[in-house]
């Protein structure tokens, strides 16, 4: 091989591996940007997540409530019917 060769040789080399470390930075890049998607995504579904699960708290409150009253309510009318009958005895 000769030198003139040789050197043709190390520039294609040279080249190659440029073309690859350009390739590489480039994938980075696009990782990068697909990451910042991915969390991005990430974050508004777990603000959803927590919305939902703020909403459903807020439901079974309600729903607690409502039983609560309810209770209330058939104490009541038990002890109002158990008065009128006292009355009407």
């Amino acid at each position: 091989m000769t030198e003139k060769e040789f050197r043709v040789m190390v520039i294609k080399f040279i080249h190659r591996m440029d073309e690859k470390i350009n390739n590489l930075c480039k994938n980075q890049e696009e990782m990068k940007s697909d990451i910042a998607t991915i969390k991005n995504t990430m974050e508004s579904f777990n603000s959803r997540l927590e919305e939902a699960e703020d909403r459903i708290s807020e439901l079974e409150d309600q729903r607690e409530v409502s039983a609560c009253f309810k209770a209330s309510k058939n104490r009541s009318t038990l002890l109002l019917g158990a008065n009128a009958a006292e009355t009407l005895s």
